[in-house]
């Protein structure tokens, strides 16, 4: 499970290279994903990889960088992460 502290503390601003850098949690939709590293896609197009933090599992996205997209970015410190190991059936 993944909570996050302090959500409304957090700095809403455009998804782009300036605002959103690697390592960075942010939260978009409701989701919470960790900041991995932008990409360049050519012709100065550029792309996020990310970790979305779901309830049951942690999935890859990208982003296309876009100052239309608003995130809210949030301190390192309020995000707690735990994991729970399934009980083998055996």
């Amino acid at each position: 499970m993944v909570k996050v502290n302090n959500l409304d503390k957090g700095l809403t601003t455009s998804l782009t290279r300036d605002s959103v850098g690697p390592m960075d949690w942010f939260e978009h939709s409701g989701q919470l994903y960790l900041a991995f590293e932008w990409k360049d896609n050519g012709y100065r197009k550029f792309s996020l990889r990310t970790v979305c933090f779901d309830p049951t599992c942690a999935v890859e996205s990208l982003f296309d960088e876009s100052p239309e997209i608003l995130v809210k970015v949030v301190n390192d410190r309020d995000v707690s992460i735990s994991y729970t190991t399934a009980k083998s059936p055996y």
